[in-house]
């Protein structure tokens, strides 16, 4: 089952819930404050998603993450379109951002 982030509207604490996509949009509770949450798109269902000719980024031979790579995506109606961990080396072309609050967000976590 994917895994779906959520960010509470209240306190801003971002959570991440396992759900069949057929939950994935119903209302869900904050954890820290019971306040509601909103799902965001995130690294973590995103994945390393890869759209067009180009090849995605080999891994580091030192075992390390190259980073995420997310190329020709739409992103609509949704309060953050990507949300990504401070310090990720984050690689974006083509995306497409339609009444979105926050098209890019670094989180702590």
């Amino acid at each position: 089952m994917p895994i779906y982030e959520y960010k509470c509207i209240s306190c801003s604490h971002v959570m991440e819930k396992i759900l069949p996509y057929s939950e994935s949009h119903s209302l869900q509770k904050c954890n820290a404050c019971g306040s509601q949450a909103n799902k965001i798109l995130s690294a973590s269902n995103i994945g390393t998603g890869h759209a067009g000719p180009e090849k995605p980024e080999p891994s580091n031979p030192q075992g390390e993450a190259s980073g995420i790579t997310i190329h020709n995506s739409k992103f609509e109606g949704c309060d953050v379109g990507i949300s990504a961990p401070k310090g990720a080396k984050l690689n974006l072309k083509g995306n497409e951002f339609i009444n979105v609050k926050k098209p890019l967000e670094y989180r702590d976590k």
